[in-house]
C-alpha cells in the first residue's frame, strides 16, 4: 500500500523510536509507528483529552497481520518493546507489561490484587493489583481458538472490550467473591498471521472488540535480502542499540512522573476533528440504515475517537523532550498533529477494508462436528431413566464418559436442538433470583441457570429429556 501516506511523519518520540526499529528490522513503517505510539501510550494513564462527553484516555490497540517470517512483525516486540517497557517498569516502580494469556478471572485478580501467603509461612500479605499497562500478544488468533475451545474463556472478547474502555464491570470471582467495577488503562500490541481470516467471525466486530483495534497489514513484495556486512553487527553497535532503548525508557519514565494531565486541541485542530467526525458519522449512519449488522458502520463509528487519541499521542511525541519540565498540566494539539492523525486514521481504515476483503474470500475453518451416534447414545441414556431425568454425575456414570469438553459439547448440542434441557432441582428452590451458588460458581438469573465457572452442569440441576 504505497501512496501519499508513506511520506507522512510526526515529530519526536514516534518518529525516533520507529526509525530505531527500522534501522535493524525490515518491517513495515506503519507497524513500527504503531509500536512507537503504543509504547508511548503506556506511560500516559493519568493523561486525558477533555471532551464534553467525558475524559478520553489515550490507550490504543494495534494489530499487525502479516506472513510469518516475512513481515518481521514479532521481532520488534521482542527486541525493542519488551526491553523498553521492562526498563520503564524499573523507573516508575510499577509493572507495565501485563499478562498476554489469561482467563477473565485471572486478569481480574491481577488487576485487583489480593492477599497471598508468604513463602515458608502461613502469614498473608496484601499484594496490590496492576491496573495500567500493555498486553503484548504474539499470536492474536489464540484468543479466538481459546474462546471457541474453553468454556471459561467464552466471554473473553467481551472482557477485552471492557479493558479497552477502561472499566471492568462488577463481577463475582471464585477467589475474591464480589469484585466492584475497576478502572483500568490497557494498551495492546498484537501480531498474527493471515490465519486470522480463517478463524474470526462477524461477532468479533458486532460485539465490539474488533472495532476498537487499528489494523496494519503487511505483505512484502519479495523476501528481504541481506549481505553479511549488514546482517552481523559488532558488540559496540549492540551496546549502542541497548543504550538508545534505555534512553527512550528514561524519557518515558519522566513523562509518566511529569505534571501533564490534560490534552486539548487548538481551535483550528478542533475544527478539523469535528469536520472529520461529521463525515464519518454521516457515512456510518447511511450504512446502518441500509443494514444494522454492517461491520463497516460499527468500525466507522469508532474511528474519530481513535483519530483524536492519535492526535494527542502525536502532540506528546512532539513535546516529549520538554514535557518533564512543564510547570503546567495541559498540552495543546496543533494543526500538524491533527493532520497527521487524520491521515493516519484514513490509512488504518484502508487496512480495515483490506482485512474485510481478505476475510470474505478466505475459506473458514470448520469446527469438528460431534458424531451423530454419540449424540443419540447420550440422549438414550437420559430418556431411558425412570423419570427421563439425570444429574450430571448419573449421566457420566451411565455413559462411562469423563468430564471433558467433548461431554459438554454433546450436552450443548442436544440442548441447542431442543432435545434436552437443564432445569433446577426441585430441592433447591430456596435459592432465589440472582443468587451465587457455591458449586463451581453457578449463577442464577431470573431463576435460570446461566453459566458455571468451568462451564459445567452442576449437580443442583437435572438434565431432562423433552
Amino acid at each position: 500500500m504505497s501512496d501519499m501516506f508513506d511520506s507522512l511523519e510526526t515529530k519526536g518520540f514516534i518518529k525516533e523510536y520507529s526509525d530505531l526499529i527500522l534501522e535493524s528490522i525490515p518491517t513495515s513503517k506503519d507497524w513500527s509507528e504503531a509500536i512507537a505510539m503504543t509504547v508511548e501510550s503506556v506511560v500516559l494513564g493519568n493523561v486525558k483529552v477533555t471532551t464534553k462527553i467525558g475524559p478520553l484516555a489515550l490507550n490504543i490497540w494495534n494489530l499487525m497481520v502479516g506472513p510469518s517470517g516475512l513481515a518481521y512483525k514479532t521481532t520488534p516486540l521482542i527486541y525493542y518493546v519488551y526491553p523498553t517497557l521492562a526498563e520503564v517498569t524499573e523507573m516508575i516502580s510499577k509493572p507495565v507489561i501485563m499478562p498476554s494469556r489469561f482467563s477473565v478471572e485471572g486478569m481480574i485478580e491481577y488487576v485487583s490484587g489480593g492477599y497471598k501467603t508468604e513463602k515458608g509461612s502461613k502469614k498473608k500479605i496484601w499484594v496490590p493489583g496492576n491496573n495500567e499497562g500493555c498486553i503484548i500478544k504474539d499470536e492474536f488468533t489464540t484468543l479466538f481458538k481459546e474462546a471457541q475451545s474453553k468454556q471459561y474463556l467464552a466471554d473473553v472478547m467481551e472482557f477485552m472490550s471492557e479493558l479497552f474502555d477502561g472499566a471492568m464491570q462488577k463481577r463475582f470471582t471464585r477467589k475474591t467473591k464480589l469484585e466492584q467495577s475497576k478502572r483500568v488503562y490497557v494498551s495492546l500490541l498484537a501480531a498474527t498471521t493471515p490465519y486470522l481470516f480463517s478463524v474470526m467471525d462477524k461477532n468479533f466486530f458486532i460485539q465490539g472488540t474488533g472495532n476498537r483495534i487499528l489494523y496494519t497489514i503487511f505483505e512484502p513484495s519479495k523476501p528481504e535480502e541481506f549481505n553479511a556486512e549488514e546482517y552481523f553487527v559488532t558488540g559496540k553497535r549492540e551496546r549502542e542499540r541497548e543504550g538508545k532503548i534505555s534512553e527512550f525508557a528514561g524519557k518515558l519514565g519522566k513523562i509518566h512522573d511529569s505534571n501533564l494531565r490534560y490534552i486539548f486541541p487548538m481551535d483550528e485542530a478542533g475544527e478539523m476533528w469535528v469536520k472529520f467526525k461529521a463525515e464519518k458519522d454521516r457515512i456510518a449512519f447511511k450504512r446502518y440504515k441500509a443494514n444494522p449488522q454492517d461491520v463497516v458502520y460499527t468500525y466507522l463509528q469508532r474511528l474519530p475517537i481513535a483519530c483524536l487519541k492519535m492526535a494527542a499521542l502525536a502532540a506528546v511525541s512532539k513535546g516529549y523532550e520538554t514535557i518533564p519540565s512543564m510547570r503546567g498540566d495541559t498540552l495543546m494539539i496543533g494543526e500538524d498533529e491533527m493532520t497527521w492523525a487524520i491521515n493516519k486514521t484514513e490509512k488504518h481504515l484502508k487496512y480495515f477494508n483490506l482485512l474485510l476483503e481478505k476475510w470474505e474470500i478466505t475459506p473458514k475453518e470448520v469446527q469438528p462436528e460431534v458424531h451423530e451416534r454419540e449424540l443419540i447414545r447420550m440422549l438414550v441414556f437420559v430418556k431411558d431413566s425412570g423419570d427421563k431425568m439425570l444429574t450430571q454425575s448419573e449421566l457420566l456414570s451411565r455413559s462411562s464418559m469423563v468430564k471433558s469438553k467433548k461431554f459438554y459439547d454433546l450436552i450443548g448440542t442436544l440442548i441447542s436442538r431442543g432435545e434436552l434441557e437443564v432445569v433446577p432441582d426441585e430441592e433447591v428452590k430456596a435459592f432465589s433470583r440472582d443468587v451465587m451458588v457455591r458449586h463451581d460458581l453457578v449463577i442464577f438469573k431470573g431463576g435460570e441457570w446461566v453459566k458455571s465457572y468451568r462451564g459445567q452442569i452442576p449437580n443442583v440441576y437435572r438434565i431432562v429429556a423433552k
